[in-house]
């Protein structure tokens, strides 16, 4: 009888979640630092339309090639094509439209605080539609989000500068639209489809409905951008938010969604930093306090246990 290689398979172990751990972080260290890129591309004088349409024809584009060699192309069923607009217009044109907005209005490290809100406001969304159960816990959780929104946009010394308060609201929109992506895809999304091909599908879908936003408000970027360093900076967002993604993904399948969840922690502390560190944003005891209680909340609404994960 063969004795099982215990020694080999700690081993494994610990490289898996070494692995797992270095995804972790470098994902959610390069997803916080869209905030501050997005910022640095609105305050250039680019359009936040023309960047959000431009970014997701880039991201499109950089999927597509691989979903066709590698996942068979993109499905055009009546559910996939339905997946592709709903989702697109929740998880790409709306809340795209009001990041890229609120970013050149607000500090980037109090944007990447309130989209951390996609968790509470997910359970939430689910809650009311019958597909999650009541748990105290739980909606204790959504109770320390709105308390932590209540410690941005209340004290006068919360931001630095009390008219951005309509605009922190604002920004909430994002968070929202995210959360109401992730319920929709969960309940909608056709057995057996391909992530990466749903994700170009999707990121299609949004460009084309912010065509006629764009065309509309002559948002257009303009031509002198081209081969500028604001130029390089849509590539940065739109090719930080398809390897972001990509990571997220993998995360899920090496180690399960709770544990991918925990990228979620990363994105908004280095979104903090990066802020810090581009803009040399200060932020007042409010925030800091707000930020500590959000992630209380996140923790609490976090599932314990995820079948995905055995």
């Amino acid at each position: 009888m063969s004795v099982p290689d215990r020694a080999g398979g700690v081993s494994a172990a610990k490289r898996n979640l070494i692995l797992t751990s270095a995804m972790m972080i470098f994902g959610g260290i390069i997803w916080g630092g869209t905030f501050s890129l997005a910022k640095l591309v609105t305050e250039a004088g680019v359009h936040p339309f023309g960047v959000a349409l431009m970014s997701g024809v880039i991201g499109a584009l950089i999927l597509l090639p691989y979903s066709v060699m590698r996942r068979g192309g993109i499905p055009l069923g009546r559910d996939y094509i339905a997946v592709y607009f709903i989702a697109g217009i929740l998880g790409t044109a709306l809340p795209s439209s009001v990041l890229f907005l609120s970013a050149a209005r607000m500090p980037a490290g109090i944007l990447a605080i309130i989209v951390s809100l996609v968790p509470l406001m997910t359970y939430a969304i689910a809650l009311m539609l019958g597909v999650e159960r009541w748990r105290r816990l739980r909606a204790a959780g959504i109770g320390l989000g709105f308390a932590a929104i209540l410690m941005i946009v209340v004290p006068d010394s919360g931001l630095p500068d009390p008219s951005m308060a309509p605009w922190a609201l604002f920004a909430l929109i994002a968070p929202l639209a995210y959360a109401g992506e992730s319920v929709y895809i969960a309940i909608r999304r056709p057995p057996g489809s391909n992530p990466f091909a749903l994700l170009c599908g999707m990121l299609s879908a949004g460009s084309l409905i912010l065509l006629p936003l764009v065309w509309a408000t002559d948002a257009w970027v303009p031509l002198d951008v081209i081969w500028t360093l604001s130029l390089w900076w849509i590539l940065a967002l739109a090719v930080i938010n398809v390897i972001a993604y990509v990571l997220f993904l993998e995360l899920i399948r090496l180690a399960g969604p709770l544990f991918a969840a925990q990228m979620g922690y990363v994105v908004t502390a280095s979104g903090v930093v990066w802020g810090m560190v581009i803009f040399g944003e200060t932020h007042s005891p409010w925030i800091w306090a707000a930020l500590a209680v959000l992630f209380a909340g996140i923790a609490v609404v976090h599932p314990r246990k995820v079948a995905d994960d055995t």
